[in-house]
């Protein structure tokens, strides 16, 4: 900015401005622009229905999908999404299709379908070429649309689409993406006209620039400079040398008011020259008087009563004390030990309608209050009191301004802003504080909007009906669950809801009571359990069978009699003991009885052991076997003498 004080600059700058706004006068009235706001649009050219473009410029118009459409697929399975549009200010010819940046097809009519989409959520976009097969960089020359492909889910893993830039959820059983903000696929998550660093990472970003070479902008004076430290890379153009300049006077601003700032084209260095008599900072202005300070206005000194001494005033320079105050007598008359002397200013006795403190000053309005100060009375206007809905007007589109008396005999009340549900004048005025729904702003018809961001996506308790009489619906992880009603036992709605587990009754639903039947199936051989199944003997076990029918079999060592102990053991005392309900059998050797020979080996080599049909053991002596002499004497003796 620089200070003008000749009439030459002030004929320059007039005839400029009149030859600026006849220029203006002839050019065309701007299209308007979109109106249409939304939670994602911020730096992604999504929204297309309402944009218009400089007339001439090749355009693309998409009709379908919406932005945010949703189809909703089979587990692996794939998705068709037809892509249509209508172009304009455009010979019609070879239109590239993009699926997340990557080619996927062409088209040369109006319509382009994405035959096999996979689950995820997805940038498609289509752009226009020119006659020479190039494309058209232009923002718009290309319609971009983004979409979800949602298959089932049992957890959130089962969702993972591989696509770096989404956020995947399991809700409800099906699968729920979002977009991460300031993450790119491709140059078509960015502006026209952007990159995309590293797509398709965590660490993706859209930029301007690569590298400082992409940031010359023509100027001696600057230092382009590729900034990728940010969400977005952009191009920065610092001075070197502050005093450099091209050839504008403008790039010379030293932020001074007092100077005439000059782009000296020859050295290209800026010069800042300060006339004479204007100065540039308070401190330039100074005085003797100690009840006058200065101030630099408008490059020149004034000086003024000082206001950190009230009422200060000297003799010749400043002898004012004038308060304006009618009703007062104002001199200069009160010395301060530090020098300088106070106004004072008494009531003025002979002036009328003049008050005291004690004094009302009621002016019968009653939205003002009215006191006395300085001997004059003050009305002053109480804020929000208003006596007619005139008085509360604010201005805004998006309220019902009333005024509310408590009393209807009240003669002022308070004004009231009802806001208008659904009206909106910018984004934030749609916000609902809900998950599952955009909040979107038409500011030309100020009026929210709050699509879903899929159907089934529930914020509260109330938003779930599944139309059962069985069932409380409840609101969980944004999706609606049907939990049996505690307070409605055996409650159903078909036969598929009764089940009581048991394979011996037959399960219905009476529909007109709403509750389950269990009826006997009538075989009486049925069991479904084995409590089914007690034949009251202690000597059996009683079991149900694979088959549901009862089954017994003998209870090891349980009997009522002797008999039925036998354990075929020859040398076994069998016998039933009893405890006065059911007995144990008990299996008591008998000494001295055998049942093979190998238990009759009396360790005697000149023996035969046998164990007779008797089961007893016999011993029968071996002819010619003898154990020691003596024994020989007898067992050996042959009769003959030699």
């Amino acid at each position: 900015m620089r200070h003008q004080h000749y009439t030459r600059y002030l004929r320059l700058g007039m005839l400029a401005g009149l030859l600026t706004f006849a220029a203006c006068a002839e050019e065309p009235t701007p299209a308007p622009t979109a109106g249409l706001l939304t939670d994602y649009a911020a730096g992604v050219d999504a929204s297309f229905g309402v944009e218009t473009f400089n007339l001439g410029d090749p355009s693309i118009t998409v009709t379908s999908p919406k932005n945010y459409a949703q189809w909703v697929i089979a587990k692996g399975g794939t998705q068709g999404i037809k892509f249509e549009f209508s172009t304009a200010n455009w010979t019609p010819g070879k239109v590239n299709c993009y699926l997340d940046g990557k080619l996927d097809g062409a088209s040369t009519g109006t319509s382009y379908t994405f035959s096999k989409v996979p689950m995820g959520f997805h940038t498609v976009s289509c752009v226009l070429f020119d006659s020479s097969y190039n494309e058209i960089t232009s923002a718009s020359a290309r319609g971009v649309r983004r979409v979800s492909v949602t298959p089932p889910c049992q957890i959130s893993d089962d969702c993972d689409d591989g696509l770096a830039c989404s956020n995947e959820f399991c809700i409800g059983g099906t699968c729920k993406f979002e977009p991460i903000t300031n993450c790119c696929g491709s140059k078509f998550d960015c502006v026209a006209g952007e990159a995309c660093n590293n797509p398709n990472t965590s660490n993706s970003q859209c930029t301007v620039c690569q590298t400082d070479k992409d940031c010359d902008d023509s100027n001696i004076c600057t230092t382009g400079k590729c900034d990728l430290s940010g969400p977005k890379g952009v191009c920065n153009f610092p001075k070197l040398d502050p005093e450099c300049c091209m050839k504008d006077d403008k790039e010379c601003d030293d932020g001074k008011t007092c100077t005439i700032d000059t782009c000296d084209v020859n050295k290209q260095k800026c010069e800042h020259t300060k006339p004479a008599g204007v100065c540039c900072t308070d401190s330039e202005c100074v005085t003797d008087d100690k009840c006058l300070v200065g101030a630099c206005v408008a490059y020149s000194c004034r000086f003024e009563p000082n206001t950190f001494r009230k009422d200060c005033c000297s003799a010749g320079t400043n002898t004012a004390c004038d308060d304006k105050n009618y009703c007062t007598i104002d001199k200069c008359d009160a010395p301060q030990t530090e020098g300088w002397t106070k106004c004072s200013h008494n009531k003025d006795p002979s002036k009328p309608n003049c008050c005291s403190p004690q004094d009302s000053c009621d002016d019968g309005d009653d939205c003002t209050w009215d006191y006395c100060q300085d001997f004059q009375c003050k009305n002053v206007a109480l804020k929000n009191c208003c006596k007619n809905t005139k008085d509360c007007d604010d201005g805004s589109l998006c309220t019902t301004d009333s005024c509310v008396k408590t009393n209807p005999l009240d003669q002022a009340g308070k004004c009231l802003a009802t806001k208008v549900p659904g009206c909106c004048e910018e984004q934030e005025d749609c916000e609902d504080g809900k998950f599952c729904t955009y909040d979107v702003c038409d500011v030309d018809k100020n009026l929210c909007s709050h699509p879903k961001k899929w159907a089934a996506c529930c914020d509260a308790d109330s938003e779930c009906s599944d139309g059962k009489f069985c069932t409380n619906d409840v609101c969980v992880n944004h999706a609606c669950v049907g939990i049996p009603d505690k307070f409605k036992p055996n409650c159903c709605e078909s036969t598929s809801d009764c089940n009581d587990g048991l394979p011996c009754t037959i399960d219905s639903c009476d529909t007109d009571l709403s509750q389950c039947k269990y009826v006997d199936n009538g075989d009486p051989t049925c069991c479904n359990g084995p409590d089914d199944c007690d034949d009251k003997d202690c000597t059996t076990i009683d079991f149900c069978d694979a088959n549901n029918k009862c089954a017994f079999k003998i209870a090891p060592d349980k009997c009522k009699n002797d008999s039925q102990c036998d354990d075929g053991n020859a040398c076994t005392l069998d016998t039933c003991v009893s405890d006065g309900t059911c007995g144990k059998c008990t299996f008591t050797p008998q000494p001295g009885c055998c049942l093979a020979d190998f238990q009759c080996q009396d360790d005697n080599p000149c023996t035969i052991n046998t164990c007779g049909t008797d089961n007893k053991c016999a011993a029968t002596k071996k002819a010619g076997c003898c154990l020691d002499d003596k024994d020989a004497l007898t067992a050996c003796d042959d009769g003959n003498a030699c």
